[in-house]
Order: structure tokens, then C-alpha cells, then sequence
């Protein structure tokens, strides 16, 4: 051993580091790393397992542990981990040190006695544990939980490392600590290094002697480089088994978002429980061959290079850490106040998830745009007409409102809408809206209306919402998208759910998928409740009216006439002229206004829109000569108006005028005023350029330039800035109105715009903008700021947002739009942009290279990856760009990145480019060649698409059709899924597999079956699919029977479908009870079904059928000898229906023998505690009339759930019937615990009154298992939640203001420390002592002043407080205070009231220290040194170190 055993003084608080290993190898090695080895604290704490070997490394002191012999894994590290950190609570972080098998690859060149070192990679913290997850469709696993990062202050250690490693002229550090154990010839470094191919196999026996050099793999001589141990940085793969499988470590080696260097056994149980970092020797190749003999050297490196980074770090960069047991307990504070809304928290994650799976437009937008226009008064002629009322009361079902345009029928609509919503609120129905919109893609498609609806429906009704977190749990938790039958399906029954609902439908002319609209509303109607009634309105069009009345009769249509719409414009005419300020000049001549209401009445012809134009024109006259002249060429129509407002344009505004035309003509989104503004500057003579110097001054006046034909609304919604200032809201300019575009784009438009407005030359011009504007980017915005910028997407949208792209969205707001849709404008004219295109691509590197980093139409293009520019060119199908390349001698299968479908041919067959596939494969490229983003090969790109006449191309081409990716079972897979017929019947004809490749595979039936695909089902029966053969998670009559295809399920079992065969999903009988189909679970009786074959997590029919409220299905269930007491992780069917609500399922179960008191599922507990917890009495009530027990063991009581849940009625009935109010346990504490953390006044106050302890504590925990277990009181529950209402109770009742819990904190210094300024308040006014010490950060004052909590300071020093107090963490309150930093405020009060400035103690020794420590603190240290502090030095212990 180095150094000498000389200090034996150390106490468990001055060791900062621990070391951990699994093997003993690894301990001993770490060992002989000591400078000095020390006796160490006397005992370990009660139940710590672990023994210990303490020490110092330079100026660090070390505590050294194994795992136990021959336990490993995360677990056991995990539990060594938890017991160093509760026996020594001042640890700052721990390096688990030990070997591991490494992942070499043709690109890193890890090889046996190397070292790896955990470093963050992209999202990943350094280490993953890989076997942690679940298993997805598709042989698909998906890793959850996640690890935390290494500390930074080791992670900054690094590059120093690295910079003297790889220096030669440095001295080999690591080298020298090896030699601390060349006294032990078995540490010494082997000579044999063998790295065989990972498909050869080790050949048997204790070494290698039998295996075949020719199977080495041939790697250069490393001996030049000048260091014993190679050093690699990067993702360390954690689990609970030895990889010994080559296959396995290359798939997660060369995995793009793992890129894993090599796997152990135990970090990822350390990772969460200690900051670590992981540090490991590499004693083998994670595959079947032995490597022994590298075990010890490769401990022995690691250990070594652990001891360099000790020494290279300082200990004065981790003094500033906080010890562990400080950031452990600061976590448990704000994790037991989330907790008190638990439920809440849950139900906001649900909807944050189903919110973005739906991705439904946003359409408050219209509704308040429509309202804001909408004036006073306006369509209560239609609330007050006999078709609207009767519809009101339910009289009829449907009705249409048909008008012409102009007419207004979107400011009804909204009057409609606003009126229902606010009856709504006394009558709890439910109304949902929709506008289809012209200028927005995103509410044009049926698709997105159901999105909206069925999200809609999701937040207004608690009885609809099982149906979509259903659809979301049968999409994989939205891992994939739901088809439109799908959504068609979940929004039918959701509207069916009993509750009362009124759909308004706006704009039906403006949907893009009129045909599919009127199937669609014709279904819903026929198949919806006679609850639930509709309106829609539309423009008279022949295909819509002869659509609808077949669904709706003529009766219930509602024409606009002209009669009533006249009294609406005359009474918002009346409004505008005498209430807009621009009219006021008027308001001394009531003659002229009144000329001006009657001319427009006289000729708005029941054109809402019209009125409003001329109003606009009007405003501007500014004498009456003007306004005679105006009213006097009024033009007669829309049309004619819109030509006078073209015509008013000024001469030096018309090329500005036409390029903002251009652009919300065609664009597919709504652009907000700065992008607007910026498309309009950039000059596209020449080869284009952008100034943004020439911007408007003030952006909004680009509306003067059109005025009258635009309008803006507030953007639907704004990304998060993460930091930076707030920029105010931004507003999207849209057409003012969607005659506006009809005019525009007719032949009846103004011949000075129309040449420029038509669709060739306005998407060239487009095209031309968006690339010049992109190019002027590239050329401008540093590479380093536009990279960060990319690095905040991490995925396809919604992005999530960094500091750059603030930046650069403000700077350039149309970097994204430019970036993103150039391409789909020159595709429409690509022949005239050609050399511009291949400019771009081909000429500036630079240019497309940033390009790439913005371009994001392609969300899964690995970001720093460029994918090329044939590939580009394929993706965006620009057939003639392709050509052009190829002949430039472009590599007809792309530059070999990765990119979402690799090759170039591969993103043309899924995009469909059939022109552009047939030139590519002309060329030469390989049609079996594997795609890397989908891992697919373009033969199954085509397919899924559904695109045949590829596929049969690509055969013909030679594509090798028994290809498939390691993901799917079937080339007809996807297709099948998709009901895309003729593709699986060319693939089928072609030889494809219908029982996937192997023959054992019945998923594409399942598919086609899951997704009510009746021909496809039956074209694949016809084909040999065998009915029985399952998919991932059940059979194909399982999946129809769970989404309730009662003509599939007759149609499998018809041929030959096997009912009984159970999966993950149940049963066939199993499956229909859970997707709630009652007419499937009677039609599977008949045909044999076993009620009681439970799924493979345990649960029957019946428990699904009581968990969903069928009672229909539970007594054909019980009928049919249905099994009560089968349940699944301790949940009976009984407890399900219980939690459920459902009384009387309960009812029924009980009859046929349930057992009240068996059950108690981690989640629900015994029945009446599920029953308790949901408020549901009649239940309760039954459950104790049939000997329910109303005191669980453990105290897991009932009285303990409704507590904890608010349930004053549930409580008072319990208490009644004999519940303990006194129960406990060790989890949740008392019951008046619960009660008072929730801050449900009125129960703290029922269960003091029967009896419930004030001064109980939760229970102890004598078996040590809890990590820094808390003890605690109902005081300091109802202080941690801010509870003031409650504490006051409690301590009417004689509770101990100033109990301390077992981190020796006072209620009144938690209330300190949350800013909780009414309870510090009511605590001081009750006798709460002031002077108390204890607790993380000592007296309440230096609590406040640590946290910034001004207010409290002031309450605290007004009371008494002594400023000068001392402390035991801080040393004074002045000293906490200039800890903290940012601001003087606190202090320059503290030193008002008296404080010393130049007083000594705690961790800083004075407040001027402490001050020139803290961030943002200059103003601080004036002041201080203001008031005469100077530098105060602690005095050093004799026994300290030197």
C-alpha cells in the first residue's frame, strides 16, 4: 500500500467521494488506488450491509464498497448504493469502477484493456439500461425510465484528461498508477487480444485453443501510440445480464441512438440513487469466446484512470456541491407536494399525451375571430326562429343554414355556438364546434374534424373519455396513428355516451373532402344517439345539398334571406358609423351618417360582406366631398368591390401588394405579419438577394397595403421560449374573407394583378423568395448558431424549442417556412427553376449543407447527417432535378448517410414517384437495398404505401421479394393494415408470404382484422392465411372481437377460427368484454367461448366487462359460469366494478359469491377502499352490508382513501360504521395526515372530532428500507401544502408548533422555506419559535433569506427575529442571504435592522466571502464593503489536514 495508514480522525461527514465495484477483482484493484488508507468512522448506520474501506486520493477522501459475493446487477448496486448514501449523507457523488464487455465497431477501435467512460450522448446521460422497456408491435422495444447525467464537475474534469493523454510529450499518468500493482503478477497486462466475426461462434472449452484464426478480424497495430490504455468516451449499456451474443452487441453498437461502447452489470442501479459516473476496463467482446485472462488488467485500468481523474479533480470544485442528502431531500419536499395532486398531475399527463397523438387544429382561432366581427344583437333572428328552437329541444335532429356568399353564415355560426355554450352552463350539455377553414390546411380534411371533435367531447365529458384512451391504448400508446375508421368509430361511440351534445359544423364548402364529409354525416347521424343533434352551414352547392338530403330532410334546411340579414347590417352598419372613432369627424353633421346608413342598406343586397368593405373605404373620406363621391361609385357586388380596392392600391405598392397576394393565395398555412413582411422584400431579379435592413419600421402597416382584403387574428399558438426575453404574441394575416380568394384566382380579377396571381407564375415567384430568403441565411447565421439551433428539435414537430431558435425565429421569422417548403413550390415549376435548383444544390456547399439543419419536412432525417442532394431531389419528387444529377454523375444510391429512408430510391417508393423510381432504377440503383429510418427495403416502402404499380416495378427489377426487415413479419403486413387490396394481391401473386416469412405469422390478418377490413380479411383467407396464427398480442378474432367487427368475427370463426386461443389481449370473448361489445360477447357464447381463460396478466371477461360498466356482458358473463374471484395483481373483478362506480355489477358479483374482503391491487386496494377513493356510497353501503371490512391491515384503511381524495360523505358514513381514524402506515401516513396534506379542511376538522390524534406520527421504519425515511406530523403535512386553514385547526387542538421532523426542521422553517407567507404568519402568531436551529439551512430567517423570500424577512425581523443570530449551516442570516447572490435587497434590509456584517461561521466564514462566491453579485459586495466588511478567514482546526 502507498502512503501510510496515519489519519484516523475522520468522521463519516468528511468523505465526499464513494467508489463502488461488483467483482473483488475490481475491489482490490480499487484499493491499491488509496494514498492513504484510514480507519474511518467507528460503525456503519443500522442495516447498512455494506463494508467499507476509507481513504484518500489526493485531497478527496474516499469511501471504497463491494457488492455482495455473487450478487449482481442493477438491484443489488442500487441497495449498495442507497446504504453508502444513508451512512454517509455528505457524499458528493460515487464512480462505479469496474470491467465490462466491449462493442468495438469499423468505426472505434475499442479493443481488451481499454477504458470506457460514461459521457452524455444527444438525450441518453451516458449510461442506458437497455433490457428496461417494453415490448412494441413489430418486435419493437421501447426502453423507458430515464438515468440521470454524471455530475458536470466530473464530466469537466474530462477534457483535461483527454488534452495530457493524448499529448506525448505528457508523462502516462494512467500507466504510472497500473504500476502501483506490478507487485502482483496477475494483474499484469496479457498479450493475446482476439476479436473473432460476430456470426462465428466460440468453438468450446475454457479458452480459445480450438477457434479458427481465419475467423479473427484483421485490425491494425496500435503499438505507435504511445499509451498503455486507450481511453473511449461515450454510452455505457447497463442490465441485469452478461451480453455473450455478438449480434446483440453489434445491433446496440451500431443502434444510431445508442451508439453503445460497451456493456456492465449495475450501473443503472446507481445512476437514480447517487450522481455517478461510469468508468470501465474492457475484459472481453460481449460475445460467446473467453477472455478471462484480461479480467484483472482490465479492472486494474479502469481504476487507474478513476485515480487520475481524482487527482486532476480539485476538492474545492466539489465543496460547492450540494452533499447528497441535501439534493435528495429538496427532491422529497417537492415530490410529497406534487403528490397532494397526484391525481390531477395524472390526468394533465393523459391529456398532454392524447393532445399531441391527435394533433387536432386549433379552431378557438375562428371562434374568436367570428366573434370579435360579430356586433351586438346580430342573428337573433335565427335563436328566435321555430326550426332553431325545436332543434333546441330536441324536436329535430339535424338542420343545414344555407346562404350565399358574403352572407355571413360564419358570425351566425358563432352566435349559434355562443348562445349554446353559455345555456350550456345551467344545462350541462355539451356543444362542440368546427370551422373548416380555406386558409388553413390543417382544417380542411374530415380527418382533422374528427381529431377536434373526438378532443373536444374528451375535455368536456368525464363519461366519453375510456372510448379515446382506449383507441390511444390500441395504437400502442400512440406509437402509431389511427386510421379514419378508427377515429369514425371513437367518435360515434363517444357521442353515444349518454351525455347531451350539440355539434355545429362551419363551412362545409371549404372542406377539401366534400364527398367524404357527406358519407361521414350521414353515418354519424344515422348511428349517434337522438341526444345528440347537428347544424351545419354552407354555401348552396349542388354536390353538398344533394349529399345532405339524403341524411337530412329539406324541412330542416334553413336559407339565409335577405330580410333578416338586412336588419343585421343595418344594425351593424348603425354601430360602426356612429361607435368607430373613424367616423366620428362625421358626428357634428348626423345628416351625412345617416346618408351613409341608407345608401348601404339600399345596396347591400343581404351581403354582410359587402358592407363591411364599403365601411372600410368610407372610414378614409375626409371631406364630404369625398364621401358624396364614394357613396355615389359604391360598386353593385363583391366582385366589383374587390376591384375598386385593387384598383386604390398606390402604383409604388402594387409589386408589394402582388407578392402578399401570392403568398396567402397558395400558402398552405397562415403566415404571421413578420414572414410576411420578409417574403416581401426579398429580391428575386437576378440571382436574388434579401436585405433586412429594408424591413417595414413598423411591420404591422404591411396591412395598408391591402386593406380591406386581409385581416390578422392572434396566432393559435405560440411556441415556448425557454429563455431570452417574451416576445409579444404574434398575429397571422389571413384573407379577410374567402370570396377574396375566389375573386383573386378567377378570371374576373383586376387584369393588373391576374397574370402574377396565376398558379405558375405565383409558385415560381414563391419558390424564388423562400430560396433566396434560405441562401441569405446560410451565408449569414454562423454555423455554430445555426447547429445549436437545430439541436433544440430533437425529433419531428411539434419541436421543442432552445435558446437558439429563439433567436433565429425572431431574426428570421421565415427560416423555417423558406427551409421547408421551397421544394413544394418548385416541384410545380421545376422545369422553369431548374438551374436555380441545381445552383443550390450543387454549387454552395455551405449553402445546402445549412439547408439540411433546417429542413425539416422530413422530421426523421438524423440532424448533422446531409442527406445529399439526389436524395433531396427524390424525396421532393422533382423528376427532372433527378435527371440533371444523375447525369452530373451523382451516386444513383445516395452518399451512404443516414437518412430516414437512406437511399434515394427508397424515399421515392414511398412517396409514390413512380416516374422518379423507373429513372433510378434505369441507373443502376440497387432495389435491395435496406432503407436505415424505417430499416425497410424499398420493395415494403412501396407496399405500405399501397403504391402497386412500384411494386410490380420494382420486381420486374429484380427486388428480391422474401426481404424484410427485422420488424415485420410480411411484405403484406402494412399494406394489409392499410386495406391497400391490390398491393397484397400483387404481392400475393408475386409470392409473398401470407403467413409472414417463416410461415408462422398471422399478423397481417390480424391487421386487416384489428382495422374492420371485411375484403381484405377475406382476400387473405382466400390466399391460405391460417385464422389461428397470432400476432404480437393476440389473434385476428381477438383483435375484431376487442374493436367490436362483428361481421369479422363471424367471418373467422366461420372458417375456422379457434375462440379460445388467449394472448396478451385475452381471449377472443376476453377482447370484446374489454372494447365493450356486448352483441360480440353473446355471439361468442353461442359459438363455445370459455368465460374463464384468463390473458397473460390474469384478467378474465368479466373483470373487463366490470371494469367497463357492461352490465349486459357481466350477467351473460355470470350466466355462462364466469369465474368472480379470478383476479389479476390482486384486482377482482369486484374490486374493478367497485372502482368503476358500477353499483349494479357489485350487485350481481356479490350474488354469484364475490368475496368483499379478497382483493387490493397496488393501485386500488381492497373494494371498499376503490370504492372510497371514488366517492361512490350506495356501493360502500353494499359492500358493508355483505361484511366488507371497513380497517384494512397495513393501513391501507377505506377512511384513509377518501381522505385522501376529499370525500367528506365517503368519511363521515365510515366513521359511522367504526373506522379507525387513528390507521397508519408506513407509506402514507396517518389518516388526518392524508387529509391535511390535500388541505381538506372540513375532513381534518370530522375526523379531530371522532377521535383522530393531532400529535400521531406516521409510522417508523424499523426495518431501514426507506432512503432517508421521513418522520413527520399532520402539522407539518399541512405546512409542506400550504395549508394555513389547516394548521390552524391543528393547532386549536394542541399539536406541537415546534415538533421537528427527522431532518430536525419546524413547520415554521418549511413554511420559511416555501415562501408560504400567511402560514409563516399564522405559525409566529401562534407561538412559533423564532430562534429555532436545525434543518438544512439553520434558523427560519436564514431560511428566508437563502430562499429570497423578502417578504418573510421582513415578517420575521418585524416579530423579533435576531438577525445576528447564529446558525449552524450558515453561520448568520447576512451570510445566507449573500450565499444566495442576485440581488442586495435582503441584505441591505439585514444590515438596516442591525445585522454584522463582518460576523464569522458556517461553511463561508463571513458574508464578504460568501458574496464574491454568488452569482450576480457585484452590487452585493459593494454594499457590503460599503458598510465596512472586510474578508474574515475561518480558523483552521488543528487536526484539520494540511
Amino acid at each position: 500500500m502507498h502512503g501510510h495508514d496515519q489519519d484516523t480522525s475522520r468522521s463519516a461527514e468528511h468523505y465526499t467521494v464513494g467508489w463502488i465495484c461488483a467483482l473483488q477483482e475490481e475491489y482490490e484493484c480499487a484499493c491499491r488506488m488509496l494514498d492513504e488508507k484510514i480507519d474511518g468512522p467507528n460503525s456503519n448506520k443500522t442495516n447498512d450491509n455494506n463494508t467499507y474501506v476509507f481513504g484518500r486520493i489526493g485531497g478527496h477522501y474516499v469511501i471504497i464498497c463491494c457488492l455482495p459475493a455473487g450478487i449482481y446487477g442493477t438491484s443489488s448496486a442500487a441497495a449498495v448504493a442507497k446504504d453508502m448514501a444513508r451512512s454517509f449523507p455528505n457524499i458528493r457523488f460515487a464512480l462505479m469502477v469496474g470491467i465490462g464487455g466491449g462493442a468495438p465497431t469499423p468505426e472505434r477501435d475499442i479493443r481488451l484493456g481499454d477504458v470506457v467512460v460514461s459521457q452524455p450522448q444527444g438525450t441518453l446521460s451516458g449510461v442506458v439500461q437497455y433490457d428496461l422497456g417494453k415490448q412494441l408491435p413489430k418486435d419493437v422495444f421501447q426502453r423507458t425510465g430515464v438515468l440521470n447525467h454524471p455530475p458536470s464537475v466530473l464530466l469537466g474534469v474530462i477534457p483535461e484528461i483527454r488534452r495530457c493523454h493524448n499529448d506525448p510529450r505528457k508523462a502516462d499518468k494512467i500507466a504510472q498508477h497500473i504500476r502501483r500493482m506490478d507487485d502482483t503478477p496477475e494483474y499484469q497486462r496479457p498479450q493475446n487480444d482476439k476479436l473473432y466475426h460476430a456470426d462465428y461462434l466460440h468453438e468450446g472449452g475454457n479458452t480459445c485453443e480450438c477457434c479458427s484464426d481465419d475467423q479473427l478480424v484483421q485490425r491494425a497495430d496500435r503499438s505507435s501510440n504511445g499509451r498503455e490504455v486507450s481511453v473511449h468516451y461515450g454510452v455505457i449499456a447497463s442490465g441485469n445480464s452478461v451480453i455473450k451474443d455478438a449480434s446483440i452487441r453489434d445491433k446496440y453498437a451500431k443502434a444510431s441512438d445508442l451508439n453503445v461502447l460497451c456493456f456492465e452489470m449495475g450501473a443503472a442501479g446507481v445512476m437514480n440513487i447517487l450522481p455517478c459516473l461510469v468508468i470501465c476496463g474492457i475484459s472481453n467482446y460481449s460475445d460467446s469466446h473467453k477472455n478471462d485472462e484480461w479480467r484483472n488488467y482490465a479492472a486494474l485500468a479502469a481504476a487507474a484512470y478513476a485515480r487520475e481523474m481524482l487527482l486532476v479533480l480539485k476538492p474545492r470544485k466539489i465543496d460547492v456541491l450540494p452533499p447528497f442528502a441535501e439534493a435528495l431531500e429538496q427532491v422529497n419536499d417537492r415530490m410529497s407536494k406534487l403528490n397532494t395532486s397526484v391525481e390531477s398531475l395524472e390526468e394533465r399527463r393523459i391529456w398532454d399525451d392524447l393532445n399531441r397523438w391527435m394533433s387536432a387544429p386549433n379552431i378557438s382561432t375562428n371562434l374568436n375571430n367570428a366573434v370579435t366581427k360579430r356586433f351586438p344583437g346580430t342573428g337573433s333572428w335565427l335563436l328566435d326562429c321555430e326550426a332553431f328552437q325545436q332543434w333546441k329541444s330536441g324536436d329535430r335532429r339535424a338542420l343545414c343554414i344555407f346562404g350565399k356568399p358574403g352572407c355571413g353564415k360564419t358570425i351566425l355560426s358563432s352566435t349559434i355556438i355562443e348562445h349554446l355554450h353559455a345555456e350550456a352552463d345551467q344545462s350541462g350539455e355539451v356543444v362542440l364546434e368546427f370551422f373548416f377553414d380555406f386558409q388553413d390546411i390543417n382544417k380542411q380534411s374530415v380527418d382533422k374534424m374528427a381529431r377536434s371533435l373526438i378532443l373536444q367531447l374528451y375535455a368536456a365529458s368525464h363519461t366519453c373519455r375510456a372510448e379515446l384512451k382506449e383507441l390511444f391504448s390500441k395504437c400502442n400508446d400512440g406509437y402509431r396513428q389511427p386510421s379514419k375508421r378508427a377515429l369514425f368509430d371513437t367518435l360515434v361511440n363517444m357521442l353515444n355516451s349518454g351525455t347531451k351534445i350539440k355539434v355545429v359544423i362551419d363551412a362545409l364548402d371549404e372542406c377539401n373532402e366534400r364527398d367524404e364529409f357527406i358519407e361521414w354525416a350521414q353515418r354519424l347521424i344515422a348511428l349517434s344517439n337522438t341526444t345528440t343533434s347537428f347544424i351545419f352551414t354552407s354555401r348552396q352547392e349542388e354536390d353538398i345539398t344533394s349529399g345532405l338530403k339524403s341524411c337530412i330532410s329539406e324541412d330542416d334546411w334553413i336559407y339565409v334571406q335577405q330580410g333578416p340579414v338586412d336588419q343585421d347590417i343595418r344594425s351593424y352598419t348603425h354601430g360602426i358609423i356612429h361607435g368607430d372613432n373613424e367616423f366620428r369627424r362625421w358626428r357634428s353633421r348626423p345628416s351625412m351618417l345617416e346618408q351613409i346608413e341608407v345608401d348601404i342598406m339600399n345596396k347591400a343586397n343581404g351581403m354582410f360582406r359587402w358592407a363591411a368593405c364599403q365601411l372600410e373605404v368610407l372610414k378614409d373620406c375626409i371631406s364630404p366631398r369625398d364621401l358624396k363621391a364614394s357613396l355615389t361609385s359604391m360598386p353593385e357586388t363583391l366582385d366589383g368591390t374587390y376591384a375598386r380596392i385593387l384598383r386604390g392600391i398606390k402604383k409604388t405598392h402594387i409589386a408589394d401588394a402582388i407578392r402578399i397576394l401570392q403568398f396567402l393565395a397558395y400558402s398552405d398555412e397562415p403566415l404571421i405579419v413578420e414572414q410576411l413582411v420578409d417574403a416581401m422584400i426579398v429580391d428575386i431579379s437576378g440571382d436574388g438577394h434579401f436585405d433586412p435592413d429594408m424591413r417595414l419600421p413598423v411591420p404591422g402597416e404591411v396591412l395598408k397595403i391591402c386593406s380591406g382584403l386581409m385581416q390578422v387574428v392572434p396566432k393559435a399558438e405560440m411556441r415556448t421560449v425557454t429563455s431570452g426575453p417574451q416576445k409579444p404574441i404574434r398575429t397571422e394575416v389571413h384573407f379577410a374573407h374567402f370570396s377574396v380568394k375566389e375573386y383573386l384566382l378567377s378570371d374576373r380579377s383586376d387584369r393588373t394583378f391576374q397574370p402574377s396571381l396565376q398558379s405558375v407564375e405565383a409558385k415560381m415567384a414563391i419558390a424564388q423568395v423562400l430560396l433566396t430568403y434560405t441562401e441569405h441565411i446560410s451565408r449569414n447565421v454562423p454555423e455554430n448558431d445555426m447547429t445549436h439551433f437545430t439541436r433544440s428539435y430533437m425529433g419531428a414537430r411539434p419541436h421543442i424549442p432552445g435558446p437558439m431558435f429563439h433567436e433565429l425565429d425572431f431574426s428570421f421569422p421565415l427560416a423555417t417556412y423558406a427551409a421547408s417548403n421551397w421544394l413544394s413550390y418548385a416541384r410545380a415549376v421545376e422545369e422553369l427553376l431548374l438551374d436555380r435548383i441545381l445552383q443550390f444544390f450543387c454549387e454552395d456547399t455551405q449553402v445546402f449543407n445549412t439547408w439540411c439543419l433546417l429542413y425539416i419536412e422530413d422530421g426523421c432525417i438524423p440532424y448533422f447527417h446531409n442527406p445529399g442532394p439526389l436524395y433531396c431531389a427524390a424525396n421532393a419528387g422533382l423528376v427532372h432535378t433527378v435527371q440533371a444529377l444523375l447525369r452530373k454523375g451523382a451516386n444513383v444510391d445516395g452518399n451512404g448517410t443516414e437518412t430516414r429512408f437512406s437511399t434515394p430510391l427508397g424515399a421515392a417508393c414511398y412517396r409514390g414517384y413512380e416516374t422518379i423510381v423507373r429513372i433510378l432504377l434505369k441507373h443502376g440503383a440497387d432495389p435491395n437495398r435496406k432503407s436505415y429510418g424505417y430499416c425497410s427495403y424499398p420493395l415494403e416502402l412501396a407496399a405500405e404505401q399501397g403504391h402497386d404499380n412500384i411494386v410490380q416495378l420494382l420486381v420486374d427489377c429484380g427486388a428480391d421479394i422474401s426481404l424484410h426487415n427485422e420488424f415485420r413479419y410480411s411484405a403484406i403486413e402494412a399494406p394489409a393494415q392499410e386495406n391497400h387490396q391490390e398491393v397484397v394481391r400483387t404481392l400475393l401473386r408475386l409470392g409473398a408470404g401470407v403467413n409472414g416469412y417463416d410461415g408462422n405469422s398471422g399478423i397481417a390478418l390480424v391487421n386487416a382484422s384489428e382495422n374492420g377490413h371485411q375484403q381484405m380479411v377475406q382476400l387473405l383467407i382466400d390466399n391460405g392465411a391460417d385464422v389461428n396464427l397470432p400476432g404480437p398480442y393476440g389473434t385476428a378474432i381477438a383483435y375484431a372481437s376487442l374493436n367490436g367487427h362483428k361481421e369479422i368475427v363471424h367471418q373467422l370463426q366461420q372458417n375456422g377460427a379457434d375462440i379460445n386461443i388467449p394472448g396478451n389481449i385475452g381471449t377472443a370473448i376476453s377482447a370484446a368484454a374489454m372494447g365493450g361489445h356486448e352483441e360480440i360477447v353473446r355471439m361468442l357464447l353461442l359459438y363455445g367461448a370459455d368465460v374463464n381463460i384468463p390473458d397473460k396478466s390474469g384478467r378474465t371477461a368479466l373483470l373487463h366487462a366490470s371494469k367497463a360498466g357492461n352490465e349486459g356482458a357481466v350477467e351473460l358473463l355470470l350466466h355462462h359460469g364466469a369465474d368472480v374471484h379470478i383476479s389479476d395483481s390482486g384486482m377482482t373483478a369486484l374490486t374493478a366494478a367497485a372502482s368503476g362506480g358500477h353499483e349494479n355489477i357489485v350487485r350481481s358479483l356479490l350474488l354469484h359469491g364475490a368475496h368483499v374482503n379478497v382483493g387490493g391491487g397496488i393501485f386500488s386496494g381492497s373494494p371498499i377502499q376503490a370504492a372510497a377513493g371514488e366517492g361512490h356510497m350506495g356501493i360502500i353501503r353494499l359492500l358493508i352490508e355483505h361484511g366488507a371490512k371497513i380497517n384494512g391491515s397495513r393501513g391501507t384503511s377505506a377512511l384513509r382513501s377518501a381522505s385522501a381524495r376529499g370525500r367528506y360523505e365517503v368519511v363521515q358514513m365510515l366513521l359511522s360504521h367504526g373506522a379507525d381514524p387513528n390507521a397508519r402506515s408506513s407509506d402514507t401516513g396517518t389518516v388526518l395526515q392524508s387529509a391535511s396534506s390535500s388541505g381538506y379542511t372540513d375532513i381534518v376538522r370530522l375526523l379531530i372530532d371522532n377521535g383522530a390524534s393531532v400529535k400521531a406520527e406516521n409510522d417508523l421504519d424499523p426495518e431501514g428500507t426507506k432512503l432517508y425515511y421521513i418522520i413527520y406530523n399532520a402539522l407539518h403535512k399541512a405546512t409542506s401544502g400550504g395549508h394555513a386553514d389547516v394548521a390552524d385547526i391543528l393547532l386549536d387542538h394542541g399539536i406541537d408548533i415546534n415538533a421537528h421532523n427527522d431532518r430536525h426542521e419546524t413547520s415554521l422553517q418549511a413554511a420559511c422555506g416555501k415562501g408560504y407567507k400567511d402560514l409563516v404568519e399564522l405559525l409566529i402568531r401562534r407561538g412559533a419559535d423564532l430562534s429555532i436551529q436545525g434543518g438544512r439551512h439553520g434558523t427560519p430567517l436564514s431560511i428566508a433569506c437563502i430562499n429570497g423570500f423578502q417578504e418573510i424577512v421582513q415578517i420575521l425581523i418585524s416579530n423579533g427575529a435576531d438577525v445576528n443570530a447564529p446558525d449552524t449551516v450558515y453561520g448568520t442570516a447576512l451570510i445566507a442571504a449573500c450565499t444566495r447572490g442576485r440581488t442586495d435587497a435582503i441584505a441591505r434590509m439585514l444590515i438596516g435592522n442591525g445585522a454584522d456584517v463582518n460576523a464569522d461561521g458556517g461553511k463561508h466564514g463571513c458574508a464578504l466571502k460568501a458574496a464574491t462566491r454568488a452569482p450576480q453579485s457585484e452590487a452585493l459586495v459593494q454594499l457590503l464593503r460599503d458598510n465596512g466588511a472586510v474578508m474574515v478567514h475561518k480558523k483552521k482546526s488543528t487536526s484539520d489536514p494540511k
